[in-house]
Order: C-alpha cells, then structure tokens, then sequence
C-alpha cells in the first residue's frame, strides 16, 4: 500500500523510510507519499491511522489514495484534508487519523501546507538553525467538529532539509523529549544531507531498538551534490566511484586544479574506512564557489584525526590522514553517534 515509487522534486531529492511496529505482523497504518501534480508541483504527505495491523492498513491506503486524487483538483491543503474525510468516513466510520499535508512548488520556492493533528515538520535552514512547520487542525475522522483552518505558505530558498515523520519515530523508548532531542541532534548534523539515504540516517539516529509503533520518515534534501555508494571491501566498486569522482571534478575545476591531490585524497580515506570500518561507505562530492567539497561517511565507531608531527612522517600509523591534513585546504572530522564518522 506504500508508494512504489517517489516523485521527482526540481532542485531537490526525496528519501523514505517505513518501518512497521515490533510484531509478527508487518504491516501498519503510518504512512508517506511524494505525488506528482504537475511539472512544478509535489505533494508531500505523512500520516498516521489509529491502530495497527491489516486492518489499519487498508484505511491508510483508502486515505493516502483520496489525498492524492483531491489534491489533482484542489489546491488548497485545507480543503484537501476536508474533502479526505469525508471520503473516508463515508467507507469507515469511525476512522481517525492524523496527517500533514504539504504542496512544495518549485517555481516559486515555497510549501504551502495544513496539519490533520500531526507533529509539526522540521526545517533545516542553510545556517543549521531548526524550525517547525507549525499548523493546527483536527485529525481526519474529527475536522468537521471544528472547521475553519486555513493554509500555510513559506519560502524555503534558504532551507537545505524539511522532515516529515510519524510520532513513533520520537516515542519510541516513551520518552518523548529524549526522541525529540535525537531527531534534532540528527538534524543538525552536517552529514545527513550527503549520506545515501538521509531518511535512513534518521531512523538510525534516533532508533536504537525496534520500536512499538510504527515509524514513517520522509525527507526533502534541497543540497545539491552527487553521491555515491559503495562497499569498503569492493575495490572494483571503489575504483569505479573514484573515476567518477575525478570526472565529475575535472568538469567543473579551473584549470591547473590539482587533481593528482584530490585523487591521493580519495584513496586514503577510502582506505583508512576499509582498514577500521568496514561495511558501506558513502561519498559526495559539493562545491562552494570554485571550492571542491568531498565528503566521506562510515558506519564505524568513530575517531578524531589528531595533529601529526613531520618526525612522524614515516609512521604507517595515521600515514594517510596526516597526507589528507596536508593536501587539502581543511580536514574536519564529525562524530555520528550510533552511526559512524563524517570526514569532510
């Protein structure tokens, strides 16, 4: 009933994560979706329907399709989120369920968006600095009670990250200021926008056991770089990243540039995550100005570089990160707690 497939965002990209609640069964009634509405417009949508299982389920895939329908014809998230309901009461009376709704525009930079009773979304600006969607309203199965909500419009030009998740993401261990504090802390740091898989990130951040309800992430990475994938044990997988990324380089760098550096760069962290972290690594590559960044992320237990001496020179111990220090312009070293280590 999930989407087998995510809509194709200009000037961003879309990644999810499902995971159902701890049991036999699974299947659940949280939900995500990314819908085409025309070339310049994307729904984007999380909820969650009370309950869990088959039957749950089956109401969440009534829903989720309603949204989508209704949103081809009205623009108006307030209005779709009504018109929803009443779809869905008309099949299950009874039904409750919370949803966010959102339109993100890429013509004009904005998301325009209503809340079903549903945890606020979080914005990640291009500072670091976080900020919720905030927008009330009743769940569905409950609005008409209370109507006479209206949408809400904001310009993300400046935004690199918007997260939409269900609240068994952040209630996990029962304590919902911790799992807050997780998915911030997630948030905030600067590898989540060039691993493979920013959902993922999070759901790994914040979930350190299987959890008891289910969990649905979406995320919108508005940073643009190119990213790669690749097993530390695979040379022939390394190799070919690496010619990739040296093209990728040579299409963009001024001339004289010296990639002979970059590339002696990229080998040694590559090696220095086979030798201590095995297990997938992920690489991107982003420019500020004329400025090549790369970036490179494992799944190991973490370290810090340390200052090397000259004397040292012919040490094996720390031989590539102390070439690293001295053959690009900066080398920082950002511990991910519960997932691994992000050298930029």
């Amino acid at each position: 009933t999930l989407p087998t497939r995510l809509a194709t965002v200009e000037g961003a990209s879309l990644s999810a994560v499902y995971r159902p609640a701890a049991s036999e069964v699974q299947v659940g009634g949280d939900w995500y979706d990314a819908f085409d509405l025309d070339d310049q417009r994307v729904l984007l949508t999380v909820g969650d329907v009370t309950g869990h299982g088959l039957e749950a389920s089956i109401v969440m895939g009534k829903l989720r399709h309603a949204i989508n329908v209704v949103a081809m014809y009205e623009p108006d998230p307030v209005r779709i989120l009504d018109v929803a309901e009443r779809i869905l009461l008309r099949r299950y009376p009874g039904a409750v369920a919370t949803t966010f709704v959102a339109i993100f525009d890429a013509r004009h930079h904005s998301v325009t968006y209503a809340n079903a009773g549903h945890p606020y979304p979080i914005l990640r600006n291009e500072d670091g600095s976080l900020e919720e969607l905030r927008a009330d309203g009743l769940p569905i199965g409950l609005r008409f009670a209370n109507p006479g909500a209206r949408a809400v419009t904001r310009r993300v030009e400046t935004a690199s990250l918007l997260a939409f998740y269900t609240d068994g993401l952040t209630e996990a261990t029962h304590d919902m200021l911790a799992g807050e504090r997780r998915l911030r802390e997630a948030l905030c740091t600067e590898a989540i926008s060039y691993v493979r898989n920013p959902a993922e990130f999070v759901e790994n951040s914040c979930l350190t056991a299987p959890s008891p309800d289910d969990v649905a992430i979406l995320l919108l990475n508005f940073v643009p770089s190119q990213r790669w994938t690749f097993e530390s044990h695979n040379w022939r997988a390394a190799r070919h990243v690496r010619r990739e990324f040296l093209q990728a380089l040579e299409s963009a760098a001024r001339p004289g540039s010296d990639l002979k550096a970059a590339e002696l760069i990229f080998g040694e962290l590559a090696a220095n995550v086979a030798q201590h972290a095995a297990g997938s690594i992920d690489v991107a590559l982003n420019w500020q100005g004329a400025t090549a960044i790369l970036h490179v992320i494992d799944r190991g237990q973490g370290y810090a570089p340390g200052e090397r001496k000259p004397a040292d020179v012919l040490n094996e111990h720390g031989r590539g990160l102390w070439l690293v220090q001295r053959l690009g312009a900066t080398l920082d070293v950002e511990l991910l707690p519960g997932y691994g280590t992000h050298v930029r």
